[in-house]
């Protein structure tokens, strides 16, 4: 019962999220803009605006809380419709220390990418800070990844099901993107405002 509890709750709380974040651009044009709600585009009432306005509004902050709703709602409904598979496969700390790899292979792609910016337009030196930032944390993320894969394996060496390393393969995989994104949100109001 407390699984199927816990689940509901993020089930709700999810949903909140992706619905805060899919109505907060439509909230903003309508009660912030000059044009009484109107984009300023010609033809801007169709998907590509919205998803401008997705991108451009608060930084890209609306898209991360639709990436955080959705990876939340995804995992509560497993949770949901499958809580005697996770009852018998799944552990706190295994699916915790996957959440774990997911946050810090995110982590990891996203200092690649820093420095692959970089690098690919020969700018070292007008990025003092970040470039060399970005090489020592990704350096960083691939030892912790690795000491995270160990500590995994010694997490499900008692329990040891096929089912089981699916399931928190498949929770990594469904919370990347949300990682990714918000680690690149958090770069950009840090580094590029």
């Amino acid at each position: 019962m407390k699984l199927k509890r816990n689940s509901l709750i993020v089930l709700i709380s999810g949903c909140l999220i992706l619905i805060l974040g899919l109505i907060s651009p439509i909230v903003y044009w309508n009660n912030y803009t000059s044009q009484n709600g109107a984009t300023g585009i010609i033809g801007g009432a169709d998907a590509p605006t919205y998803r401008f306005m997705l991108s451009a509004l608060f930084d890209g902050l609306p898209f991360v809380l639709i990436l955080v709703g959705i990876s939340l709602v995804v995992s509560s409904g497993f949770c949901l419709s499958f809580s005697k598979t996770v009852k018998a496969y799944c552990k706190i700390n295994s699916s915790v220390i996957s959440l774990g790899l997911s946050a810090v292979g995110a982590l990891g792609l996203t200092c690649a990418f820093i420095w692959f910016t970089i690098v690919s337009f020969g700018k070292m030196s007008k990025y003092p800070i970040e470039y060399p930032v970005s090489v020592l944390l990704g350096i960083l993320c691939f030892f912790v990844f690795i000491l995270l894969i160990a500590l995994y394996f010694k997490a499900r060496k008692k329990n040891w099901r096929i089912k089981g390393v699916i399931i928190d393969i498949l929770t990594s995989i469904v919370f990347l993107p949300t990682f990714f994104f918000a680690f690149t949100y958090l770069y950009e109001i840090t580094y590029l405002n």
